[in-house]
């Protein structure tokens, strides 16, 4: 954690609060597993540490108990499975990780491709010999980009305290799920009057925002007790990548942008005042263009990883 904060000051240049996660073991309720397959009988399923390398994993400690039960057993069913796995270095392949979501109460999986494949069979085959798997469903692309098909659930209903959360394989919402509360908590604090969000996904808090800006929507929620789902029903018009037009010319409290995902500085002149939120300070130093913020927060979000959230308060 150390590090991880010595690094944001040195590339922003300004002092930073540290939040640490509430856990810093079996914390993760989402995770991407790349696969690569070195023989035709041997299929590794793990983390990438460099362009078409997969260090293999039969379990994970950062992991909650659930996600890391089944990594076991899936490599097991999906090991024979006729299905070309992606060559970074040839460029083919149709198949290049599966994502996992959940929790005791069942897990949803996807099957993340490089180009359209039916694979029903294999649904069916994974479902019937992991019960724990309550759902698969198949994507072109990591998160969700072209959404192809599946069977059983898509969305998991997880309780993190007194949230509850609707999630599922795709969407921005941090898979630490236990330090989303303390984010929110942050932003209450500090954000008062109408706010506007910029592909910030769950990372704010639905009900502080009057518009919500997202071409791929809010695929995570949160929940309410009584079952029923908050959330911001996007108000503006997709002109372009990266290009919106907002509905109402009024001009925001604040705006809240993710830096990760847009480039575009004009969206600051939509509120009076603005957060900024992104996991590469390198992206967020580019988008801040030599201001200083007034207040700087580090949220450790993945504990023993190089990931972590900065927050940057603007006048």
């Amino acid at each position: 954690m150390k590090r991880k904060a010595e690094r944001i000051v040195d590339v922003l240049n300004t002092d930073v609060e540290v939040i640490p996660s509430p856990k810093d073991r079996a914390y993760k309720s989402r995770v991407i597993l790349h696969v690569r397959r070195p023989a035709p009988n041997n299929l590794i399923m793990g983390y990438t540490l460099e362009r078409g390398f997969v260090y293999g994993v039969d379990s994970c400690s950062i992991l909650e108990d659930n996600l890391s039960d089944v990594i076991r057993p899936l490599n097991r069913v999906l090991t024979p499975a006729a299905l070309s796995v992606w060559d970074a270095h040839r460029g083919r392949g149709k198949w290049q990780s599966i994502t996992l979501v959940g929790d005791e109460g069942g897990i949803t999986l996807s099957l993340n491709l490089r180009k359209p494949v039916f694979v029903k069979e294999l649904t069916f085959r994974i479902m019937d010999e992991i019960p724990q798997i309550t759902g698969v469903w198949w994507s072109v692309g990591n998160f969700g980009e072209r959404l192809l098909g599946g069977r059983g659930d898509l969305l998991r209903t997880v309780r993190r305290g007194r949230f509850v959360f609707k999630v599922g394989p795709y969407g921005e919402y941090p898979d630490n799920l236990y330090i989303l509360p303390k984010i929110w908590k942050v932003m209450e604090e500090n954000l008062r009057g109408k706010g506007v969000a910029f592909l910030t996904g769950l990372y704010v808090p639905p009900k502080k925002m009057s518009v919500y800006v997202d071409p791929r929507g809010m695929v995570a929620r949160e929940v309410m007790e009584t079952g029923k789902v908050t959330g911001i029903t996007p108000r503006f018009e997709y002109r372009e990548p990266g290009a919106f037009l907002l509905l109402n010319d009024e001009i925001y409290d604040y705006v809240v942008i993710h830096t990760d995902r847009v480039r575009d500085r004009r969206v600051l002149e939509v509120g009076r005042k603005a957060v900024l939120l992104g996991k590469n300070p390198l992206k967020l130093k580019e988008f801040l263009s030599g201001e200083i913020p007034k207040r700087l927060l580090l949220f450790d979000v993945s504990p023993y990883t190089a990931e972590s959230l900065v927050v940057a308060y603007l006048g």
